[in-house]
């Protein structure tokens, strides 16, 4: 029950959504009261109302009041039979304007509820061809100058000018052979003009001959016919004059010559005369507005050089028409009066007047637009990189391609003699046929454009396409043509499909995945990508490789490789290491980088491979993706691409993963740190802490963070000059060192031994601060005592300097004394001559002097103690 509930959703779902994107105008009505239900996006816009407007009408108030009973009647018909369509309906816009639809109507019932399901088809389109067919067809049989129309020798269409000169209608003209408007006697040069003509031999010619009416006179005419190729048969287009009365008379020649100058007047085709020098003789008012002058006059009397863009072309012009005598459908360009310029076709005449003079008379098609569109589609055609192609529609329902752009002869193999006249299975495969046929089928059914997406397997390869293919009807409003654009979009869903897998490799990175399941992720990508490879991933380290993963390799390869040192011999995963650029070796065998372990590898039957090194943020070498091949293969632009890119990505993953690792042993570090660590953004905002910091502040992370530290910590015994100093510092781009005293959560001051450090990216961008923090109390009181014992020391010492300068006074003056007196006395006895007694006075000498030595020697220690010198 569940499963067909979910099949009605989608059901549901999918018809909404085509419901809502459908170009044609879709209407759900009541069936009993023609109330609208419900209407889609291009209802709307085709009727000029909102949706929540049209759900409050009925179907017949779309229609003009003048038929809305008629219209009445044609519903209630289609309720009664269950379908209805017609392609002559007309409704009304919100402006009061009348828009033609092809009707497509049905009833349905829904729960029980008879529903009338209603989808217009705009036909303004379809309308304004028509008034374009209508235009040039009224043109035709209007036009004062007879039209004709020769194929196979008989008359296929004539207007009723043409068919006047002759005293027939067109009715009674069309389907007889041509030799029944010509005179008996011209009819060999009759025949001789249509068949060189037909055969090539002119394409175009201009004469005179008798003709013949219904009435068995004759008449004389003058034709002009050009041959060309009509429903695939040479024709001859052409018009007819009749000049009977110019010959005959002239008065007949002065009527004649009142016609020319109605045809000068009013032609849409320009006319103009000039002398073999030049010189403007006449123009009629098409010409001049060809060429963008108001009256003609302004052109009469003027050099006509003045109108060649280069006055080259004005040489070669008059050179052909001295040699030919007249010149038909010959292409010129002239300048505008505003400088732009005109294409034109010319039919020319070099005409003798009766004095003997020269003249040129001519005429003048602009075919400007018609050439600057063709020079558009050819150049769209020649040069779109989307596949262009014509499918010709048969009598029989076939379907034969009728002509291909280069971009689909190129993308697909498909070569125009494959293809032309020959049906489809002669050229591809039954499933291929099958599935194109269904839809240029499709095509026809539907009767407007269809886009669809499509895998194909043609010569020239596997290709996606996004196709649109295009109904071109008849003017009979038949369809016979399909034209058909198709995107190659082969390299876009490819590039789709990488992209998915790039983001579930990078899911798995963010959600933390290891080392080697995103290595073994990005080897099975690669093998989905690269046809045939044997992928691996190797990582450096150290100057070796270090396989992480190579599900598809040998075993004995993976431990060939595996901590090998690198080197330019050492294989293309070694040599790409060594060289950090990719390496292709498309033939083992044969490439000298490989001479070490050449047969250990064509051993293991690989016979190719390419290898590209992989880099983290800032160039290091991370490692090298290798991909392995059991046939010789060089890899093509694209496939170099997809390798690059994939090797760019394990740099992103490995370079994450080598990232997280440091961090992981980061956050061991910090967290075993038992200083406190505090993290923050350039407004000294806590951004991360630490353990540490909880134990040395009181203070939880969820209760920092965001908060600024100095708020936190900071008290009314913080040093402010200290703090001042440091900003100065961190300011300048220093660190700030100094010892602090903050305060804990619960009020408790301690001193903070801080040392605060600025923080930068990778690009040099100042993004915060890191601050360490050591609880240092218990050293500044050891400090503090230590500064008062050294005080009392200090103390002392100067007493004792006091005391021994004192000291130092008090001996040294009385032994100054003894050695002086014991001097005299020793001189006194030694006059007396009393040697013996002089023994006593050397005593006291050298006893007095051992006692100022000694005293000398206390001084220089003490002075040595207390740092003097």
């Amino acid at each position: 029950m569940e499963v067909r509930d979910a099949s009605a959703l989608n059901h549901e779902a999918l018809y909404r959504a085509l419901f809502q994107a459908t170009r044609d105008a879709v209407l759900i009505a009541d069936a009993e009261t023609g109330q609208i239900l419900d209407a889609n996006p291009a209802a709307e816009r085709l009727f000029g109302y909102e949706r929540a407007l049209l759900c409050q009408v009925y179907l017949d108030e779309l229609c003009p009041a003048e038929l809305a009973a008629s219209y009445r009647k044609k519903f209630r018909e289609a309720i009664e039979s269950g379908t209805l369509q017609t392609r002559k309906l007309i409704v009304q816009h919100a402006d009061d304007s009348w828009i033609p639809v092809a009707l497509s109507a049905r009833v349905v019932e829904v729960s029980g509820r008879k529903l009338l399901q209603c989808v217009l088809h705009d036909l303004r389109d379809l309308q304004r061809l028509s008034e374009t067919e209508a235009f040039y067809r009224t043109l035709f049989e209007t036009n004062l100058v007879g039209i004709y129309l020769l194929q196979d020798g008989r008359i296929s269409m004539v207007n009723p000018r043409g068919a006047a000169i002759f005293d027939y209608t067109p009715e009674e003209l069309v389907g007889l052979p041509v030799t029944v408007v010509i005179a008996e006697k011209d009819r060999p040069l009759m025949v001789e003009n249509i068949r060189r003509r037909v055969v090539g031999e002119e394409k175009a010619v201009r004469y005179r001959f008798r003709g013949r009416r219904k009435n068995g006179g004759q008449v004389w005419v003058e034709v002009w016919g050009q041959s060309f190729i009509y429903k695939g048969r040479p024709a001859i287009l052409g018009t007819v004059l009749d000049v009977d009365e110019q010959v005959r008379a002239l008065e007949e020649l002065k009527r004649s010559e009142a016609r020319y100058r109605r045809l000068f007047e009013h032609s849409v085709a320009g006319f103009y005369r000039t002398t073999v020098d030049g010189r403007i003789l006449r123009v009629n008012p098409a010409l001049a507005r060809m060429l963008g002058y108001d009256d003609p006059s302004e052109l009469e009397g003027r050099p006509i050089s003045m109108l060649y863009v280069e006055e080259a072309e004005r040489a070669h012009f008059l050179e052909a028409l001295r040699r030919e005598g007249r010149l038909v459908n010959y292409e010129v360009r002239l300048r505008r009066k505003d400088g732009r310029v005109l294409w034109g076709l010319e039919n020319v005449l070099l005409v003798q007047e009766p004095d003997g003079t020269e003249c040129i008379e001519g005429t003048l098609i602009d075919v400007t637009e018609l050439l600057e569109q063709r020079r558009r589609y050819l150049g769209l055609y020649e040069h779109t990189e989307d596949a262009i192609f014509w499918i010709r529609v048969t009598d029989d329902g076939q379907f034969l391609v009728e002509a291909t752009n280069p971009s689909h002869q190129r993308k697909t193999g498909l070569m125009p003699e494959m293809l032309w006249n020959r049906p489809l299975h002669e050229i591809l495969p039954p499933d291929i046929v099958a599935h194109v046929t269904g839809n240029y089928r499709r095509c026809l059914e539907a009767g407007h454009p269809i886009e669809y997406e499509e895998t194909l397997d043609l010569p020239a390869g596997r290709r996606t396409w996004l196709t649109q293919l295009v109904p071109v009807p008849d003017p009979d409003g038949h369809i016979r043509l399909i034209a058909g654009i198709a995107c190659d979009i082969t390299e876009l869903r490819r590039l789709q499909a990488l992209l998915e897998e790039e983001g579930l490799f990078l899911e798995q990175l963010v959600s933390g995945a290891s080392r080697k399941t995103l290595c073994e992720r990005l080897c099975r990508v690669a093998e989905r990508f690269i046809e045939g490879a044997r992928a691996s991933v190797w990582m450096y380290d150290e100057g070796r490789l270090h396989l992480c993963a190579a599900s598809e390799l040998p075993e004995s390869f993976r431990s060939l490789f595996d901590r090998q040192l690198i080197g330019s011999n050492r294989g293309a995963l070694g040599a790409a290491a060594f060289s950090r650029q990719p390496v292709w070796v498309s033939d083992i065998e044969h490439d000298p980088r490989w001479g070490a372990f050449r047969e250990q590898a064509l051993t293991q039957g690989l016979r190719a491979c390419w290898a590209v090194p992989f880099f983290g943020r800032r160039g290091e070498l991370l490692g090298v993706l290798g991909l392995c091949f059991d046939r010789v293969r060089s890899p093509s632009p694209d496939e170099q691409a997809v390798v690059a890119r994939l090797a760019h990505l394990a740099g992103v993953g490995m370079a994450k993963v080598k990232l997280q690792e440091e961090r992981e042993r980061l956050a061991r570090v910090v967290a075993q740190i038992t200083e406190g660590v505090a993290l923050t953004d350039t407004m000294g905002n806590v951004v991360w802490v630490n353990e540490a910091f909880t134990r040395l502040t009181g203070y939880r992370p969820d209760e920092v963070l965001g908060k600024n530290i100095e708020h936190l910590l900071h008290g009314p015994e913080t040093n402010r000059d200290t703090l001042r100093r440091m900003r100065l510092r961190l300011l300048r781009g220093r660190p700030a060192r100094a010892r602090l005293y903050h305060y804990r959560k619960d009020g408790a001051g301690f001193w903070d031994e801080v040392h605060i450090d600025p923080l930068y990216d990778e690009h040099g961008q100042h993004i915060g601060y890191i601050g360490l923090m050591a609880d240092v109390t218990e050293l500044v009181e050891a400090e503090r005592q230590l500064k008062a014992a050294k005080e009392r020391a200090e103390e002392a010492s100067r007493l004792k300097s006091a005391f021994l300068a004192n000291m130092s006074h008090e001996i040294r003056t009385p032994i100054t004394a003894i050695l002086g007196f014991a001097e005299l006395l020793d001189e006194e006895l030694e006059a007396r001559q009393q040697e013996d007694l002089r023994e006593f006075t050397h005593i006291i000498d050298r006893s007095a002097r051992r006692l100022l030595t000694l005293l000398n020697d206390i001084l220089d220690l003490s002075n040595m103690i207390s740092g003097k010198s």
